[in-house]
Order: structure tokens, then sequence, then C-alpha cells
């Protein structure tokens, strides 16, 4: 094998190398989006909870239902803005050949979420 050879297989490895990054990276994307409208549409589910509750509920539960709602739209949207974020930080890090993982994100978001959970778990207690 010439030399000429030898250094083309291995670009060639190292673009196919990256290219698996880079569709990770986008698998991983999607799935954040996901995440993002899966939140959102626990805001709407529980908008419309509200219009069907409201007469039979307290001025406290229908506050704490319209708080749940608000919060996961909000949460929702800002999981999108930073999956973005965690998307453009992650394929400037894999061309640059670098590596962090996002453990923020996960932890931030976990903690919303049980929070709304309890808060939704706390509006149907109080509206029962």
């Amino acid at each position: 094998m010439h030399d000429d050879e030898q250094i083309n297989v291995n670009e060639t490895q190292n673009e196919a190398k990256y290219v698996q990054q880079h569709l990770a990276n986008e698998r991983t994307f999607l799935a954040w989006i996901r995440t993002a409208i899966a939140i959102m549409g626990v805001g709407f589910v529980t908008t419309s909870l509200h219009f069907e509750l409201r007469r039979y509920a307290s001025v406290k539960a229908d506050a704490l239902i319209k708080a749940v709602g608000y919060a996961s739209l909000a949460l929702g949207c800002l999981t999108f803005i930073f999956s973005v974020i965690a998307y453009l930080r992650k394929k400037s890090g894999i061309n640059r050949g670098e590596f962090r993982a996002s453990s923020w994100i996960v932890v931030a978001l976990s903690i919303a979420l049980i929070v709304i959970a309890l808060m939704f778990g706390l509006c149907l207690y109080c509206t029962y």
C-alpha cells in the first residue's frame, strides 16, 4: 500500500466516525424535541381540564390547574430552546474532536417535571 492510499483510508475512517457522531447528535436532538412537545401537550391537557372542572374546582384548585398548564407550556418551550443550544454545542464539539456531557439539562428538566407532577397531583386533590 502506498502512502497516499494509507492517508485516504485514514481520512475516510475519520469522516465516517464523525458522520456517525453527527447522526447520533441529530437523533438526540429529535428526542429532546419529542420531549418538549410532550411536555407542552401536558400543558394543553391541563388547560382543557381547567375549562372542564372550573365549575367544580375551588379557587385554589383553579389557580393550581392554570399554573400547571402555564408551567408545562413554559417548560416545553425552554426544553426546545435548550435542546437547540445543546445540539449546536455538541455539533461544534464533534467538529473539534471534543465531547462534553450536558447533565445539567437532564437534572434541571427532571426537577421541573417533578414539581409540575406534584402541582398536578395537588390540583386533583383540591378538586375532588
